[in-house]
């Protein structure tokens, strides 16, 4: 009974549009080409869902993403981040921490760890923060509004 919405480039979303057809997945999945640093984030939804998108961005962007997505969520709507972890020390896992060098590379983000994400979803009000690991270094942490 899940339906999802992507929001994607709109230079992607008809790539993101085809696997989605590919799939048999149009009457559950659909698109909407935009920006979400841009763009009004869509409303009706109960969650969000952003997967490997803060490790790319500064923390002032990240923080506004965060915001912007409490601000647009129903109260008791959930927020889930899909993320590459940095151990506390920032020394380890090892594939976290030679991810992290690449991002200093490409990105203007960084890989965080479990508290600095903590940090950022408590700072712009999201509440019962739980932390999953999925797949070696790699977890999914939920908020709820």
């Amino acid at each position: 009974d899940i339906h999802c919405t992507i929001m994607e480039l709109p230079a992607v979303a008809p790539q993101t549009e085809q696997y989605i057809a590919n799939a048999g997945l149009t009457k559950r999945v659909n698109v909407i080409h935009g920006d979400f640093f841009k763009d009004s984030l869509p409303t009706d939804y109960d969650a969000f869902l952003f997967s490997h998108v803060l490790e790319d961005w500064k923390e002032e962007k990240v923080l506004d993403l965060l915001k912007r997505s409490f601000d647009t969520l129903p109260n008791g709507g959930r927020i889930y981040i899909h993320e590459p972890i940095l151990a506390e020390t920032k020394d380890s896992p090892a594939v976290s921490v030679g991810f992290a060098m690449c991002m200093v590379w490409w990105s203007e983000g960084k890989v965080l760890t479990i508290s600095e994400i903590t940090q950022l979803l408590q700072t712009v009000g999201f509440q019962d923060i739980s932390v999953t690991p999925t797949h070696g270094h790699i977890c999914l942490i939920t908020a709820h509004k």
